[in-house]
């Protein structure tokens, strides 16, 4: 059983630092498309149309994707500023509260994002504009940040 545990914990670690490696790509294919829409829209004053949608759809995608691996290394945002001075036996009381609480809120989240990015592939949901983008895609990526980080939030 120990050894299943392992491979599971293995297996997920391998996940998250495949969607971290995912959320890097990501900010550098930003970073690239925002230098050239620059660089067009200054020296020959035509900019990319939909550049404004696509980073917003890749930035949000990127945040999402690192969501899980910032949980897994304890790296996110934590605030102890009255907890700290509680004994440890409240101390880990409050942190299975506050796991239990994060579970239903991510769990509920998934559930409305994956409905969401289900029916939005279904219906074909595209963006208003000059360049239509679909919606699903990055309507995915945070239902698959969020299933990861509900996996991570039990584990932990």
């Amino acid at each position: 059983m120990n050894k299943d545990k392992s491979i599971f914990l293995m297996t997920l670690e391998k996940v998250e630092i495949v969607l971290l490696y995912i959320a890097g790509s990501l900010v550098i294919l930003n970073m690239i498309i925002v230098s050239i829409d620059v660089f067009l829209r200054n020296i020959f004053n035509s900019p990319i149309p939909g550049v404004y949608e696509l980073v917003g759809f890749l930035f949000a995608s990127a945040v999402a994707l690192g969501l899980p691996y910032a949980q897994a290394k304890k790296e996110n945002i934590s605030i102890n500023i009255v907890t700290k001075y509680l004994p440890i036996k409240i101390q880990k009381m409050l942190a299975v509260i506050a796991y239990f609480i994060a579970i239903i809120i991510v769990a509920i989240l998934f559930w409305e994002n994956s409905h969401k990015a289900f029916i939005s592939f279904q219906v074909m949901d595209y963006t208003m504009g000059l360049v239509q983008l679909p919606l699903w895609p990055a309507k995915s990526m945070l239902a698959l940040s969020l299933f990861v980080l509900l996996i991570r939030l039990f584990v932990d």
